[in-house]
C-alpha cells in the first residue's frame, strides 16, 4: 500500500459557461502547473470535471487552493465566475488495483457527489481527523467564495513560490502596495496557516 491524496472536482454552475473551450484551456494549464509543482497526475472528464492524485499528500491542501485560485483568477468577468467544487481524500492506494477503483479514488468521488452547499471538503480516516479538518476547511471555503478575481490572481502568484511582495508585483506589473493589499484581502496569512496546520493535524492522527 502507498499513501495517496486524491482531489476530485467539477466546475460550479457549468451550464452558465459561455466559452467552454476557454475554460478547458485554463483548466488544462492549471493542471499542467500542478503536475510541475506538485508532481500530480491529472485527468479531465465530462468536459468540466477533473481528478488529481498526489503521492506527496502534504501538498493536497495547498494544491486545492492553488487550483481554485487559478480558476477564479481566470474568470472572464464578474458576471461569469469560474470556480470548482473539490473533495480531498487522503488514504492508502493499492497499486495492484486500477487507480480509479482504488478506495481513496472512490472516497473522493463519493464525497464530491455528496456535497451540497459547500465547495470544499476533506475525507480521511480516522473520523475524528475528518471532523476536525472540515471545521477549518469550511471557514477557508467561505474565504475563497468571497475572493475577487484580482485577489485570487495575486494569491495564485503567491502560491507559486511564496516570493516577496515586490517580486510578485514586478511579475504582475503592479505596485508592491497593491499586491500587499490584495493578499491581505485574500487573507493569505490565514490561508498559509490552514495549509500548515492541516498538514500537522493529519500527522497527529495518522502514523506514516
Amino acid at each position: 500500500m502507498s499513501q495517496l491524496a486524491v482531489i476530485t472536482g467539477d466546475l460550479i454552475n457549468s451550464t452558465r459557461v459561455e466559452n467552454g473551450q476557454r475554460f478547458r484551456a485554463l483548466l488544462k494549464s492549471i493542471l499542467a502547473g500542478m503536475t510541475k509543482k506538485y508532481g500530480a497526475k491529472t485527468s479531465i472528464y465530462r468536459g468540466d470535471g477533473f481528478q488529481i492524485s498526489l503521492t506527496r499528500r502534504d501538498c493536497v491542501f495547498e494544491a486545492t487552493i492553488y487550483l481554485r485560485a487559478g480558476l477564479i483568477a481566470g474568470s472572464p468577468d464578474r458576471a461569469e465566475r469560474w470556480d470548482a467544487r473539490v473533495a480531498m481524500a487522503l488514504g492508502e492506494h493499492d497499486a495492484v488495483i486500477e487507480e480509479q477503483n482504488s478506495t481513496v479514488f472512490i472516497q473522493s468521488g463519493r464525497a464530491l457527489d455528496g456535497m451540497k452547499k459547500e465547495h470544499m471538503v476533506v475525507v480521511g480516516e480516522p473520523e475524528s481527523f475528518q471532523l476536525a479538518a472540515n471545521i477549518a476547511t469550511a471557514f477557508v471555503d467561505d474565504l475563497i467564495d468571497n475572493w475577487t478575481a484580482v485577489e485570487a490572481q495575486t494569491l495564485f502568484e503567491y502560491l507559486q513560490g511564496r516570493e516577496s511582495h515586490q517580486a510578485i508585483a514586478e511579475r504582475l506589473g503592479k505596485t508592491r502596495s497593491t499586491v500587499t493589499l490584495s493578499l491581505q484581502r485574500a487573507r493569505y496569512n490565514l490561508i498559509d496557516r490552514y495549509i500548515t496546520d492541516m498538514t500537522r493535524l493529519r500527522g497527529l492522527f495518522v502514523k506514516h
